[in-house]
């Protein structure tokens, strides 16, 4: 068998090996399922503004850009506004 043959083989071979490898990768993937506790943990994992403490306040901001959702912002009111 002739060098080139040879390495013609190893390169298939290589190939095959590697295909079979991401093939069995994707062939399933997994399932997710969310739980009514997943969701309540979910929910009290998120920062509220009575976590904030004093002199945070929730207040609209306009959008910087057309995609920016309208939401409101928390901001920390300084000493001098209110």
């Amino acid at each position: 068998m002739s060098p080139r043959r040879a390495r013609a083989i190893v390169v298939a071979l290589v190939a095959a090996v590697a295909l079979t490898a991401v093939q069995a990768a994707f062939a399933e993937s997994p399932v997710i399922r969310f739980t009514a506790d997943d969701q309540a943990a979910a929910k009290a994992s998120l920062l509220k503004l009575s976590d904030l403490g004093a002199g945070w306040k929730a207040v609209r901001r306009s959008p910087t850009s057309p995609t920016t959702p309208n939401a409101p912002a928390t901001t920390r009111s300084s000493p001098t506004s209110s």
